[in-house]
Formats: structure tokens, C-alpha cells, sequence
């Protein structure tokens, strides 16, 4: 099987885009190309087919409305749009995403969506943990993605992002020895949370840049993860080479009043990535 990939991604059709009127980039490609690639070739199978039924939970919008219910629903094409995402497409030409309220695989997982909004289901935060450099960053500002090497899907999270400050002594000792007073009462603590909309996929092989564009989508990743190119090659290392890793995109950080210990949510360790919790 890994050789058949190798095959397939090594015959990838050149691509190219087209900026002011000068096409560029042979062989350019994103994830989501090299999906619909992988797709027409049979060796990405789609969660679900032309023909198949899916399911949306109808919730109420306004006072007076029915109570939630779950309607069926014919998929008339599907289509991926990276980081994960299938979108499934309705009589009326009307795209959704799968795994939302309006579109479910199973009669189950809709009338999970709206157990949610009567209450009766808890959502679901994380918990990730993060050297005290890496946070140092994210305090001041210069640090707007993390790079991980699995992401959240939960359809229970609630997209919020708690940091748990590790004690790595080797990471602290990066941060500038004036910051490091203020620093120091983060270790071993939950710092705050953020915002986390947003989770792109990455390909390692994308790394390889072999133009302008891509090159500038490398950079464009560093700069704001704060890491070098030998540093995410590093983190890297080991992982199968067309295994993708993941960009999480932090947004709007909120600094705790005060840091707190991890047993409020009823945890004895810290996770060595990230994990669920119940918000």
C-alpha cells in the first residue's frame, strides 16, 4: 500500500495558478488537490456517497417554533475542502458541511446535535499542553498558530483551548531573563484559553517547496508558529513522510485572572499533547 501511494504521489498532474495574468507554479499543489486526486484514484474513500441518506437535526430559531427533530435528506454530491472537511450537497445545490447540525451520517449523531442545545449533553473543551517558550510567545503576541500532530473531532468540542504551561526547564531558560520573573508562576499551570475556529491540515511533503508560492506558504507558517524550517523538520521526524500534521489557529487568548491547577478539571496528570475535558 505504501508503495502504491508513493507511486500515485510521485505521477501527481502538473497544476498551476494563474496571478496577474501569469500562470506559475508547475506541479502546485494543496491538500485539498491532492485529495480529489487520491479520490478519483479509489485510495480515499468519501465518508459518504451520491445516493446515501444523511440527517440534519432542525432546531428552533424563534419562540413558538417546533421542538428539535431529526429530518432525512438525499446527498446529491460531495466535495472536500481540506482541513478535514466534507461538504455534501442538496436537491437544491445547497452545500454542507458533515458532521454539522444539518448534516449527520446516522439518525444518531443528529439527534446528538440537538440533545446539546436542550442541555443534555455536556460539551467538550481541551486541554493542550505547551512548553513555557512557546507560551512566553503567545503572551506577547508574536505567536498565532500551534503545530500538532493530531487534531480535535469531536462534534462535542466547543473549539476553546486551555494551556497548560509545562515545566520544561530548558524551554524556560529560552525566555529573555527579564520575562522570566513574571514567567515563573505559569509553570505547571492552566495560563488561559483561546479560540480555535480554525485547524488546517499540512502535508510534510508540501516542505519541499519547488516554487515562489509554496515557498511562501512555508514561510508564512514558520513566521507565525515562531518555529524554524529545521525546527518543524525536527518535530517532524519519524513521521510518515505523506501523513499530514496540523495548524491550529489561535484566536482571541484569554489570560486567566488567576493560573490554576489542572485537577480543576478533574485530571492527575497533564496530557503530553492535548485532551478532552468537560467545560
Amino acid at each position: 500500500m505504501k508503495n502504491k501511494l508513493t507511486e500515485l504521489l510521485l505521477n501527481l498532474p502538473d497544476s498551476t495558478v494563474e496571478i496577474d495574468g501569469v500562470k506559475v507554479g508547475k506541479r502546485l499543489h494543496t491538500a485539498e488537490s491532492v485529495a480529489e486526486y487520491l479520490i478519483s484514484k479509489g485510495v480515499i474513500v468519501p465518508p459518504v456517497n451520491v445516493g446515501d441518506t444523511v440527517y440534519a437535526a432542525l432546531l428552533p430559531i424563534f419562540d413558538g417554533d417546533p421542538e428539535p427533530y431529526v429530518e432525512e435528506w438525499t446527498a446529491t454530491g460531495i466535495a472536500y475542502e481540506g482541513d478535514g472537511k466534507w461538504y455534501v450537497e442538496n436537491e437544491d445545490g445547497e452545500m454542507f458541511e458533515l458532521g454539522t447540525d444539518l448534516c449527520n451520517l446516522t439518525y444518531e449523531e443528529a439527534k446528538k446535535v440537538y440533545k446539546r442545545v436542550d442541555g443534555e449533553q455536556a460539551m467538550k473543551s481541551v486541554v493542550r499542553s505547551i512548553k513555557p517558550y512557546w507560551l512566553y510567545l503567545i503572551l506577547i503576541g508574536k505567536k498565532e498558530i500551534e503545530i500538532g500532530k493530531s487534531r480535535p473531532r469531536s462534534q462535542e468540542w466547543d473549539e476553546l483551548v486551555y494551556l497548560y504551561c509545562s515545566r520544561d526547564l530548558k524551554s524556560f531558560r529560552r525566555i529573555p531573563e527579564q520575562d522570566r520573573k513574571w514567567m515563573q508562576k505559569y509553570l505547571g499551570k492552566i495560563v488561559g484559553h483561546f479560540f480555535c475556529g480554525r485547524i488546517e491540515d499540512f502535508h510534510q511533503f508540501m516542505l519541499d517547496v519547488r516554487n515562489k508560492y509554496e515557498r511562501e506558504c512555508v514561510d508564512n507558517i514558520l513566521e507565525k508558529s515562531c518555529l524554524s524550517y529545521d525546527e518543524l523538520v525536527d518535530y517532524l521526524r519519524g513521521r510518515e513522510y505523506y501523513k499530514p500534521f496540523y495548524i491550529w489557529h489561535i484566536s482571541a487568548f484569554i489570560k486567566a485572572d488567576k493560573p490554576f491547577d489542572i485537577c480543576a478539571f478533574d485530571l492527575k496528570r497533564p496530557p503530553q499533547s492535548w485532551q478532552y475535558v468537560t467545560s
